[in-house]
């Protein structure tokens, strides 16, 4: 089949990391990707690396209307749209150009202002979509009966990492909560943290932070990940985070609240650890998850060779064996072959 993956972005987070490992996968089974940006924003990680692989790459660069009657005529086999924009013109384009369209949705945060009219009419028009597909089952409900919940999926590494470094991955925004790691580390003046990710309160949590956190900026993680020993994820809202999943890949258990489908990953003390507070946004339950991620922090330390390595070995198993491409890409194919055959029973 051609699959069409399409997107707007303007740098590399879950959502590009989700369409790389999918497009690559595709394309190892013997399909053909094109990811299609919406507008060309210059230098981009997610281009790089598709062109590594090589994985076509188009942009419309057109106003919406336009970007419309663009993708009607373009008529591929399936069209598989990520994120707010995308979906909104994608699946308008699929039911004027009479092909199948399959959306995902990724993210389950309130938003404002321009974004919260964006995920309005995202979520209105989700039933033009032939397939709904919501990376957890807390974003599912916001979405039509038909929502099918796909897990997002990496490839297990060949060996476990060697690391040592307490690290924080993903975007610096409210949701993901990079202030309580801020917390944790000044609480623990003699341990390093370090923070791999940009986003709108990078310099708000750089004048925050005691001298013993790092500030990486937008990496690729894949040269960053063998260093890494513990990875923090605070978050006050998720979906199913990528970069949980990558870590887990190399073996780093991760320290997580239960937000999103965190718990379905998740088993406390056994290939991670699950904080009992952390969605909460009150004072009181701030101080909690803070307090709580530093007795587990305290607790990772003090465990030997031994137990490290059979966390380690849990979380590992767990990637292989429920969140491989080989475990979830024949779902996605199942929704491809219903998306593109759908169009032909209306």
């Amino acid at each position: 089949m051609h699959i069409d993956l399409l997107l707007d972005s303007r740098g590399f987070g879950g959502i590009e990391a989700h369409i790389f490992e999918l497009s690559k996968a595709l394309l190892s089974c013997g399909h053909t990707p094109t990811v299609i940006f919406m507008n060309d924003y210059g230098d981009h990680p997610l281009k790089e690396k598709l062109h590594q692989e090589a994985i076509a790459v188009v942009h419309i660069n057109l106003p919406w209307l336009k970007a419309i009657n663009w993708l009607r005529k373009r008529r591929p086999d399936v069209l598989h749209t990520h994120g707010y924009k995308a979906g909104i013109i994608g699946r308008l384009a699929g039911k004027l150009g009479h092909f199948g369209v399959c959306s995902s949705y990724h993210s389950g945060e309130s938003t404002r202002g321009r974004l919260a009219v964006y995920s309005w009419l995202d979520r209105l028009t989700a039933p033009l979509a032939h397939e709904i597909i919501a990376v957890s089952h807390k974003i599912a409900l916001k979405l039509p009966q038909k929502t099918q919940v796909l897990s997002n999926f990496v490839e297990p590494k060949e060996a476990l990492s060697q690391g040592k470094k307490i690290a924080f991955v993903g975007r610096l925004s409210h949701e993901k909560a990079a202030d309580r790691l801020l917390k944790v580390a000044q609480a623990l003046p003699n341990t390093q943290f370090d923070i791999y990710g940009d986003g709108p309160l990078l310099e708000q949590y750089k004048a925050q932070a005691s001298s013993n956190v790092v500030f990486h900026g937008a990496q690729p993680m894949e040269r960053h990940w063998p260093q890494i020993g513990l990875l923090l994820m605070p978050s006050r809202y998720e979906g199913l985070p990528l970069a949980a999943l990558e870590a887990m890949s190399h073996g780093i258990p991760v320290i997580a609240t239960p937000a999103g489908d965190i718990p379905l990953l998740i088993k406390h003390n056994n290939n991670g650890w699950l904080l009992k507070a952390g969605t909460s946004t009150n004072n009181h339950a701030e101080q909690e998850v803070i307090a709580e991620m530093i007795k587990t922090l305290m607790h990772w330390k003090d465990l030997n060779l031994t137990q490290q390595l059979n966390i380690q070995q849990n979380a590992y198993s767990t990637i292989a064996n429920r969140y491989s491409t080989r475990s979830t890409l024949p779902k996605f194919l199942d929704c491809y072959f219903s998306t593109a055959t759908s169009i032909y029973r209306v």
